[in-house]
């Protein structure tokens, strides 16, 4: 779910304010600054790791949560590691995850350690969207070698109705449209069970997850993990409900994994980074990195180079990598396009675009000549690796193969695709889409947009393909779950036919559309009066029902979007007083909670209904 950029300051806004009976004005929808959302920045806990995707081998990344419960595995979700194709879901290759053990991906000097990836354990089959509604949303990741943290115990039990939990993770701190550049710091909330079963647990608030936050653990009293998280109602985190994979019942998978130690086989002790005698320790009796040495055979990285004027142990680094290979107290100090070692110290405070005088002065660790001055910023291959979001590869300073990362105000460099743009002639591919204001390009069965983009009339839009109730503008904006975008009410949603005898999953009702009757979400349609989220077929009310809008995600017509709070909204231009329901107390038509009803003893969660909680 992946760029990732800085932490937003924390401001606790109201999500919805319910209308009083006599309310006709639209109330606030959200908050524009908050954090989980409404959480606390968090710089302990280092067993609640980051979960990266790095998309080397199919150039589709993302970013979940984890938490360290063995010297070798991590406790994540199911949906962090498959991957959406045409025929299905399919494991991703190990070789495209990373393990980070740190607090802040954009600040170098907070990542303490990077792991890679051997085997991943999962509950069985690859029904992703089932897995997900039958709380099996679960996996396990063994690592090369032992994280060092602390493992966190497993609850033997789920925490009850009206328990104060707590919940961490990595994901979205802002509601509304998806951010690019809002996520990857860790954040931490207090959360209380609304009900919780043997599958899920549900939690209401006071704060509650996003895109990102997936994997990431929740905490009974006793800061156990009880739960794993996994879902949330609509895809503009909203919605104040969230949902977690129950971890007691999968006690068996996750002991399995908890005995696995990397295969070994016994040989005498050498200083290549390896345990070769089998007994738990790597390289004992070998120097450390930084230590002074004579020769490679000494060190443990199997390094030793002379480096201002002695000979120490060190080992090779990339220092264009957003993610630093250098262990704490070190950095990558750049000696080449691409190339360099890790030495003692740590990184400065000035960001890309900041004058220095030194690469001492620099987080990227590089101070160069560029855009008429010396500026910090991380070097980039010209091919490569792109840029931080907001930031391009500018080559002024010169250099045939490696550039220096720039915000875009400082350089004219095209922008890549995916980046901010007013203009066509910003754009590396010369198209900036309006509404939306971003780099695309064109697009076909044979050059797919990437993960968090699709398809439409042969342009890479922003979004993935939607699911059942998801709003579109034609039917290249829903999956194949809900392959087609009917209007109901005047509002176009992906949508899929009711089944023989006019019924629907759960949290979704058989109703009229302008291609007949098709499942939509139950519940009120826009413009309609509501006291609470679960009055809407959008789960978001603010004194009527209403969704988020901006320039990509116009309102239909009939509505405007109109601020409500610190978002805006689609409402009617004059808005109706609301009309009579028997006073204060409003039946409602659509409880959006009733979509895991099924596991808490009523219906079935509805497969369109889940908005998987994966960074993209």
């Amino acid at each position: 779910m992946a760029v990732l950029r800085s932490p937003r300051p924390v401001v606790v806004v109201a999500l919805v304010l319910l209308a009083a009976c006599t309310s006709v004005e639209p109330q606030p929808i959200g908050a524009s600054q908050a954090a989980i959302i409404r959480g606390t920045r968090e710089t302990g806990l280092p067993s609640v790791v980051l979960v990266a995707r790095t998309g080397l081998a199919t150039g589709s990344g993302g970013l979940c949560s984890g938490t360290v419960i063995g010297p070798y595995a991590v406790l994540t979700a199911k949906h962090c590691v498959f991957s959406e194709s045409g025929s299905g879901y399919i494991a991703v290759p190990t070789a495209e995850f990373l393990v980070i053990v740190g607090s802040d991906l954009d600040d170098r000097a907070s990542i303490v350690d990077t792991f890679g990836v051997v085997e991943m354990r999962t509950t069985a089959g690859s029904a992703i969207d089932a897995d997900i509604e039958n709380g099996d949303d679960l996996a396990v990741l063994l690592l090369t070698r032992n994280v060092g943290t602390p493992a966190y115990e497993i609850a033997t039990a789920v925490p009850g109705s009206g328990d104060d939990v707590n919940v961490v993770g990595y994901g979205r701190t802002i509601t509304g449209a998806p951010d690019p550049a809002d996520s990857g710091t860790k954040y931490r909330a207090t959360m209380r069970v609304s009900r919780s079963g043997s599958r899920l647990i549900e939690t209401s608030g006071p704060a509650w997850t996003c895109q990102g936050d997936s994997g990431g653990p929740l905490f009974d009293g006793s800061m156990r993990v009880a739960g794993v998280t996994s879902f949330n109602l609509g895809a503009t985190c909203t919605n104040s409900y969230s949902y977690f994979t129950a971890v007691p019942r999968h006690a068996a998978l996750i002991g399995s994994a908890l005995d696995y130690a990397p295969p070994c086989t016994p040989s005498t002790e050498t200083c290549n980074g390896f345990d070769d005698d089998c007994n738990g320790v790597v390289d004992e009796g070998c120097l450390e990195l930084g230590d002074p040495c004579a020769g490679d055979g000494e060190c443990g990285n199997g390094l030793c180079r002379v480096l201002d004027g002695s000979r120490i142990c060190t080992r090779d680094c990339d220092p264009r990598m957003a993610i630093p290979r250098c262990p704490f107290d070190f950095y990558c100090r750049e000696n080449g396009c691409g190339t360099g070692e890790c030495v003692a110290g740590n990184p400065g405070a000035f960001v890309d675009g900041e004058t220095c005088a030194s690469n001492l002065d620099c987080s990227s660790n590089r101070c160069t000549t560029v855009a008429g001055a010396q500026r910090c910023g991380r070097s980039c291959a010209l091919t490569g690796e792109s840029c931080p979001t907001g930031e391009v590869c500018d080559t002024t300073g010169g250099g045939a193969e490696c550039g220096t990362c720039l915000p875009f105000s400082m350089s004219t460099a095209p922008r890549p695709f995916g980046a901010l743009c007013e203009t066509d002639a910003q754009c590396i591919d010369g198209d900036c889409a309006a509404p939306g204001g971003f780099c695309t390009r064109s697009c076909d069965a044979a050059s797919p947009c990437g993960a968090g983009f699709h398809c439409r009339a042969l342009e890479c839009v922003r979004g993935d393909l939607g699911g059942a109730g998801t709003s579109c503008i034609s039917a290249e904006d829903c999956s194949a779950t809900a392959p087609e975008c009917v209007d109901a009410d005047g509002e176009t949603l992906c949508a899929l036919p009711c089944d023989a005898e006019g019924m629907c999953g759960g949290g979704f009702a058989c109703a009229a559309t302008d291609v007949g009757m098709r499942c939509i979400p139950a519940g009120e349609p826009l413009g309609a009066a509501c006291t609470g989220p679960m009055d809407c077929r959008s789960s978001i009310c603010a004194g009527l029902c209403t969704r988020v809008c901006d320039a990509a995600t116009p309102c239909p017509e009939g509505f405007s979007c109109t601020p409500a709070g610190d978002v805006s909204g689609c409402f009617p231009p004059a808005a109706p007083a609301p009309r009579e329901r028997g006073g204060c107390s409003v039946s409602r038509t659509h409880d959006a909670r009733g979509t895991v009803a099924a596991l808490f003893g009523a219906l079935m969660i509805a497969l369109g209904a889940l908005r998987r909680r994966r960074r993209r």
